[in-house]
């Protein structure tokens, strides 16, 4: 069997929740490979709390379900956290992303934010 595609998922693309769930439910049929890290997942938490969208107990519980279900896809600190530099992206709050998908052999990252992320970036880009 071929290897799936290693899709990561900015935070910009999990809103709103159905999103999500669709996106989810496409990598749990074997469509792509959702990778992910704890930055994302904790952006996400934050953000959705912070909008109204779910309360803090709802969104930690989503967050533990994809750490178990999505555990096999997180993508492992010590590939990129070293490896965060300011060329990444020009919003620091996207360059662990960033390094995330340089050096977490990602094929492809959905992003509706596409200009904050660097050139070498680029060729990855969808959304």
């Amino acid at each position: 069997m071929a290897r799936l595609q290693r899709v990561f998922i900015d935070t910009s693309e999990l809103f709103p929740f159905t999103i999500m769930d669709v996106l989810l439910s496409l990598s749990e049929d074997f469509l792509f490979a959702w990778v992910w890290t704890d930055e994302v997942l904790d952006e996400w938490e934050e953000v959705i709390v912070r909008d109204g969208q779910r309360n803090p107990e709802s969104a930690a519980l989503v967050a533990a379900a994809v750490r178990t279900h999505f555990g096999q896809h997180r993508i492992a600190p010590d590939l990129y956290r070293g490896k965060i530099t300011d060329d990444l992206s020009p919003d620091p709050d996207d360059r662990v992303h960033a390094a995330a998908v340089i050096y977490g052999e990602v094929d492809v990252l959905l992003t509706r934010n596409a200009p904050r992320f660097a050139e070498r970036l680029q060729p990855l880009l969808a959304g």
